[in-house]
């Protein structure tokens, strides 16, 4: 990318952002704000955070790269308003900051003829970053650790049992391809298995998307050492700790820096040098406290979640990466010794609460002790750590975050006091009988979900198998997608019920189907609101499954996204409570006549 010079244009250097995500999105848009450049953004999600920063000079509505518009034949729709803008606004930089922004300039790149240099890796870099096998064979080629694995192409028979032997348990399965357009939610997770029929499940999911990797499970926390590189050599360097993960792994919601490790930084110093790396990225390792190994775990090649505890201590990234691709000096190399938090409330606070409600038990969750955890909610408290979105001279975007955990705690709190009389089973006993009455009487049932992929589908296919035939049953969801199909955790998790999903299309609710319904049963507080506003006809035959059920919840939890374990227990739940159903049609049915005598 060819440096512009700053002289050419008037005015401020005027820079475009591209992203939608409230941590390295907003730190991105701080940085060089503070320092002067008027930042433009586009391609951001209704409501983003960053929006609100003062820093913002201006909002572009822009089509955004997706999996409808990133073909050959289409993909005008987004880049050729793109290249208006760039035209229009003359800008000194194009940034791209998340996965779908840096792919489609990056599929792009011969073709993008922006009127405007745009921040991307050279193609081996890219290809090596975005590619966790390619990354692991390189890393293994210069005698850098990384997990023990097994490349499974897509399509390719596996044998279960021998992959867990070969790797231990839990063994965990990733995508091969940190990010393509096109692939579902469930296609994309990594997943944590520890059984035969857990491998082949989620094989089957992953493998839908591409390509998998199978990896042992290693021991340790995580560490990211980020940089910054030119032509292979690295310029600036920042190491942190993750102190809050998900309790099965994952993004970071609370980090502490510390000081660089040598042996760490060496590592990523070759592949820099190896891949001709100019850019910034993250080196993802794990470091096992008890012993002091470390592997290498993948690179992300664009910015970073944890980016706002890097400028928080002084390392300022985005703006040395403006000024390298501008050809000005390098930043000094940053004397940090560590010891700075920075803490995102909105992913924290749950794992929070997840972590109150966990089996401490369980060695393979990241869970801490009681006290440790009254310890991190002073801190929140006495206001001691840095945080993603509070900035003293940038508010707005705090005091939006804050009013949206407010807002969620509040539907919290009030769906829990909605839902404890259904805990007394007197009560629930009588807060049911109008439902039981309508279920006993009506013969045409409609199961209503989100996406009519997980919940919905099942109860349709398990109410075929326990109500008498001449029952008119069907199912559809809320979401505004048809013809998707179930994840492969729902069609394995429902041959225990005897249900078979695979066949099963998403349909979409409409108003003929709220019409031939007698009743309209869904599955959570959510469902209801949604069906109750977008179909008023359904309000006096709206009613939730789980009241039937004998006990637990009212609410029948949405398993998408979850593993077999938690498809099954939901799916248990609704399978009891469309027993009950089975029950109240039964006691209504008339006696058959008597046979008269002879």
């Amino acid at each position: 990318m060819a440096p512009t010079n700053p002289q050419e244009r008037r005015g401020p250097p005027k820079v475009l952002v591209l992203g939608s995500d409230a941590r390295s999105f907003l730190a991105v848009v701080r940085s060089l704000g503070r320092r002067g450049v008027e930042v433009h953004v586009g391609w951001c999600r209704p409501g983003e955070l960053a929006t609100r920063s003062r820093y913002v000079a201006r909002v572009h509505e822009l089509p955004a790269p997706s999996e409808d518009n990133t073909t050959d034949t289409r993909a005008d729709e987004w880049l050729v308003p793109l290249r208006e803008l760039t035209e229009r606004e003359h800008f000194d930089l194009v940034v791209p900051t998340n996965d779908p922004a840096t792919v489609a300039l990056h599929e792009r790149r011969g073709r993008l003829d922006l009127s405007a240099p745009v921040y991307l890796l050279n193609e081996r870099a890219f290809e090596v970053t975005f590619d966790k096998r390619a990354t692991s064979e390189l890393a293994r080629r210069h005698g850098i650790p990384v997990p023990e694995e097994v490349l499974i192409e897509a399509g390719s028979a596996v044998d279960g049992e021998s992959l867990l032997a070969q790797l231990g348990t839990p063994l965990v399965l990733k995508p091969r391809r940190s990010f393509a357009f096109g692939r579902k939610k469930w296609e994309h997770q990594v997943r944590k298995v520890r059984s035969a029929r857990e491998v082949q499940t989620s094989l089957a999911a992953l493998n839908a998307a591409g390509d998998v990797l199978a990896q042992r499970n290693v021991p340790g926390v995580g560490v990211g050492l980020e940089v910054l590189a030119e032509g292979g050599e690295v310029r600036l360097a920042f190491q942190h700790r993750r102190l809050h993960e998900p309790l099965e792994g994952g993004g970071s919601s609370y980090r502490r820096s510390e000081a660089l490790a040598p042996e760490l930084l060496e590592a990523a110093r070759v592949l820099c040098r190896d891949l001709e790396y100019s850019g910034v990225g993250m080196f993802e390792f794990k470091r096992d406290p008890a012993t002091g190994g470390w592997w290498l775990i993948e690179i992300n090649g664009r910015f970073w979640g944890s980016l706002p505890l890097a400028i928080a201590s002084g390392v300022d990234f985005p703006w040395a990466l403006f000024q390298q691709c501008r050809g000005g000096e390098a930043l000094p190399w940053p004397d940090h010794t560590g010891g700075v938090t920075c803490r995102n409330l909105s992913m924290d606070w749950p794992w929070l609460w997840r972590n109150l409600r966990a089996d401490r038990r369980d060695p393979e969750l990241a869970t801490v002790g009681l006290g440790k955890l009254a310890g991190e909610a002073l801190r929140v408290v006495g206001l001691r750590d840095h945080y993603d979105s509070f900035a003293l001279d940038d508010r707005g975007p705090a005091w939006a975050e804050l009013r949206g955990i407010a807002r969620d705690l509040a539907q919290i709190l009030m769906k829990k006091t909605s839902r404890f009389p259904y805990r007394l089973p007197l009560l629930r006993s009588l807060l049911t009988t109008g439902l039981r009455r309508r279920a006993s009487e009506s013969s045409r049932l409609l199961f209503v979900c989100k996406g009519n992929i997980c919940r919905s589908p099942f109860a349709e296919r398990y109410a075929r198998r326990v109500l008498p035939s001449h029952f008119e049953l069907a199912s559809s969801g809320t979401y505004p997608y048809a013809d998707r199909r179930a994840p492969a955790e729902a069609i394995e998790a429902a041959r225990s019920f005897e249900v078979e999903l695979a066949p099963h299309r998403s349909r979409v609710l409409g108003d003929e189907d709220v019409r031939r319904a007698d009743l309209i049963l869904v599955f959570d507080e959510s469902n209801l609101e949604r069906v109750g506003r977008d179909f008023p006809a359904a309000q006096d035959k709206l009613f939730r499954l789980g009241a039937l059920a004998p006990g637990g919840s009212v609410d029948l939890r949405d398993p998408y996204g979850g593993d077999l374990a938690t498809f099954e227990g939901v799916y248990g739940e609704i399978a009891a409570a469309l027993d009950v159903v089975a029950e109240l049609v039964t006691a209504r049915a008339p006696d058959p006549p008597e046979e008269p005598g002879p």
